[in-house]
């Protein structure tokens, strides 16, 4: 993991406390994956749906186009689940309160994350 990536990762346990935050070298470089255990929540919705709400994760990619003007990172917020229309038997993964943010330097993706997940 470079500098850079260790920097971002320091930030965003501040940011996210209940998450455990683990990092990948993968081939493109060096990405961020946290994940906040909770127990699984289960209900009904307005079209009589039963939905399994699991644990949220978040994804921080690495550099996009690294050492180009196009340069960028995202991070992607989510929980996941599965859904089981009214009167079936088969379930369905969803992804529930899936959000995203970018930003062109680490400092406007964290200004980014605080806004769009944060709230």
């Amino acid at each position: 993991m470079d500098a850079k990536t260790k920097d971002l990762k320091s930030k965003l346990v501040v940011l996210f406390p209940e998450y455990t935050f683990v990092h990948s070298d993968d081939i493109e470089g060096n990405t961020i994956f946290g994940v906040k255990t909770q127990e699984i929540k289960e209900y009904r919705n307005s079209e009589k749906s039963l939905i399994r709400e699991g644990n949220r994760y978040i994804f921080v990619s690495s550099e996009m186009y690294p050492n180009t003007d196009r340069n960028f990172r995202y991070a992607i917020i989510k929980t996941n689940g599965t859904i089981r229309p009214y009167r079936c038997k088969n379930t369905h993964e969803i992804d529930i309160d899936k959000r995203y943010a970018s930003g062109v330097t680490d400092e406007k993706l964290l200004e980014c994350i605080k806004d769009q997940f944060l709230k």
